[in-house]
């Protein structure tokens, strides 16, 4: 059937049919217009499917797809309700029933062309009237309202869907029961009874405009509520416990159980929002229930909200029931790779890459050369259980290079060497939620002294650019990236003098060494929001170390030198700070760990050696194990 403005009609009497097709072409017409209408004890049964198309266009008053009232009577069985086109002043409606019955017996569709215009619904009810449906494959994109003793009664099959609000005046009754039918709820809404069996909740909120979903009664059991949050828009001052109190339903999505709550295993998964300006002790409630009827809700996962994470517990304040967020005190994945991908990966290659000058250079005693030499080592190890703070779970294998030219000059007290120096070294870290890549390039000099009497002084200078980058899953398995550069400058002075023990083979040679840093700062922007800003830092490492060795020279060809060492480091500075979209966080490198390792250098022709050592390091901070091994030509 086509028609312009009115479809079928029964008013006072009774229709029947089959199968019905409407398709109504309200274009330019300016009056109440109805595909289907049941007045004055009128009834419509429909036996079969009933299709209604509605065209809307230019028309400045409301449209019906069944309008029934005055003691109307409408039974359907499979319906679909679809309008298109909106360029219109009034509303449309779907199913409307004043003081009348509509019953769907079928799978329900209606369609709105708008379902965010506040004039249009998929179904209104007033005045007693009432829309029923019993257990149907539910597709709604569409507003229900009920008002004045009007009533809604929806039983969603599997699969159903819904998108749109549900409101309430008058004493009206909006009863959904849902079984494995999702609802997107794209503004506040109102229900009297919300039975819901694994089905899904999600509130269609934006920051500035969170909805609230209040039901008189929740039962069932499985379901999921998705949720959305701002908590860097709490503005309270600190309370006597040190948090901040987040105000319900302005802060965030807000779920409003104000009757009975039989609802068991209700998961909230609310989402995450790097871009939150938080502070780390904000408190937000997100659930209110009845008193002594706080139900069973808990977390799909830990929230992160700028640069932490938030747990869910029952409200603390005894004016309130229900559940709230709040700081758990521990650094959001994101921020956790941001800032170790700077701070402890940049503080760590400089640690690894000013190394001694017995790694660096390999023995320099007892050669022939007179000009200078050559050389180059390689290096890799693992660094790991990076400890404390807010920053555990880190580790990091790393693989090096280092090659220098230096000239040699002959005193009458010893050699002096003046040379030139490259180092090239590439990181994996590895964080508790992904990983990332780290590069340092570094250039420098060096002043290295050996007297004849055994003691010996070595300097080096030396610019260092770090590039780091970062990829992490949040606790959602959100994908973030994001990277960091930045460039620094150090000095180190190392002295020692080897002493030999009588007329035998071994000696033992007390080291002591002294390494500034300095590292600017950077800021990173991860991918999901967060700004990290990180404040530059100084490092000031002390190592005492302790070598016994022993000697041997089984030809003028060959000299073999055997070592073993044991010290400690101290760093006595890496006080520094970070901000987290702004929110402060000290953050500090000082410690202690033990330095220990074994060693060779082999002299060939007095003018190749080739040496290696064995080192590992635990303490405080981090533990490392590292394998170098380098060649060095005397010319």
């Amino acid at each position: 059937m086509n028609a312009k403005f009115a479809g079928v009609d029964a008013e006072t009497s009774s229709i029947s049919f089959k199968d019905i097709n409407i398709n109504l072409d309200n274009t330019d017409v300016n009056g109440v217009s109805f595909a289907l209408k049941a007045l004055n004890s009128g009834q419509v049964d429909v036996d079969g499917t009933f299709n209604i198309n509605i065209n809307v266009a230019n028309n400045n008053n409301w449209i019906y797809g069944v309008l029934s009232q005055n003691q109307g009577t409408v039974n359907l069985k499979d319906t679909n309700i679809v309008f298109t086109n909106n360029e219109k002043t009034g509303g449309e409606v779907g199913l409307y029933s004043n003081n009348s019955n509509i019953a769907i017996d079928g799978n329900l569709t209606i369609l709105n062309s708008d379902s965010s215009n506040s004039q249009n619904y998929a179904i209104f009810v007033t005045n007693n009237g009432q829309v029923t449906s019993s257990n149907s494959l539910t597709y709604i994109d569409g507003n229900l309202r009920a008002t004045s003793n009007g009533m809604i009664d929806l039983t969603m099959s599997e699969n159903s869907y819904w998108q749109g609000k549900s409101t309430i005046a008058s004493d009206g009754v909006v009863n959904i029961d849902m079984n494995k039918t999702r609802w997107d709820m794209n503004n506040t809404s109102t229900l009297t009874n919300l039975t819901a069996n694994q089905s899904n909740i999600k509130f269609l909120s934006s920051p500035n405009n969170f909805f609230t979903l209040t039901t008189q009664n929740l039962s069932g059991t499985d379901n999921t509520f998705n949720m959305n949050t701002d908590l860097g828009s709490i503005s309270s001052t600190v309370n006597s416990n040190g948090e901040r109190i987040g105000t319900a339903g302005v802060n965030g999505d807000l779920l409003v159980i104000s009757g009975n709550n039989t609802a068991t295993n209700n998961t909230l998964i609310v989402n995450n929002n790097g871009s939150a300006a938080t502070q780390g002790n904000e408190v937000l409630q997100i659930v209110s229930t009845a008193p002594n009827n706080q139900g069973d809700f808990h977390l799909s996962s830990a929230v992160e909200a700028g640069g932490y994470q938030y747990g869910l517990r029952q409200t603390t304040d005894p004016t309130k029931n229900g559940w709230e967020l709040f700081s758990t005190g521990i650094t959001s994945s994101t921020a956790k790779a941001a800032v170790n991908s700077y701070f402890n990966v940049s503080y760590l290659l400089s640690y690894i890459d000013n190394q001694t000058l017995l790694q660096r250079m390999g023995e320099l005693r007892g050669g022939e050369g007179k000009q200078g030499s050559f050389w180059m080592r390689a290096y890799g190890g693992k660094l790991n259980s990076f400890s404390g703070q807010k920053l555990d779970g880190f580790d990091m294998n790393y693989a090096g290079t280092q090659l220098g030219i230096d000239k040699q000059l002959q005193l009458s007290s010893g050699d002096l060497y003046l040379g030139l120096m490259a180092s090239y070294v590439k990181a994996d870290p590895d964080y508790k939620a992904g990983s990332g890549t780290a590069k340092s390039v570094s250039t420098g000099g060096y002043l290295t002294y050996l007297d004849n009497n055994g003691f010996y002084f070595d300097t080096v200078l030396k610019y260092t650019n770090i590039r780091n980058k970062f990829s992490v899953r949040d606790t959602q398995n959100n994908s973030v990236q994001g990277h960091t550069q930045s460039n620094g400058y150090g000095v180190s002075f190392e002295f020692g003098r080897q002493f030999k023990l009588g007329k035998s083979n071994f000696y033992i040679e007390p080291q002591f060494q002294l390494a500034y840093q300095y590292q600017d700062g950077d800021k990173a922007s991860a991918t999901n929001g967060l700004e990290i800003k990180m404040d530059d830092y100084d490092s000031v490492l002390g190592r005492a170390s302790g070598i016994v060795g022993y000697k041997m020279t089984d030809s003028k060809n060959l000299q073999l030198n055997l070592y073993a060492k044991t010290g400690v480091v101290q760093e006595f500075a890496g006080d520094t700070s970070y901000r987290l979209n702004g929110s402060k966080e000290k953050f500090s490198f000082n410690g202690a760990w033990f330095d220990n390792g074994i060693g060779v250098n082999a002299k060939i022709n007095n003018r190749h050696n080739i040496y290696g050592e064995l080192d590992y390091a635990t303490g405080h901070r981090f533990d490392k194990i590292q394998a170098s091994i380098g060649y060095r030509l005397n010319f």
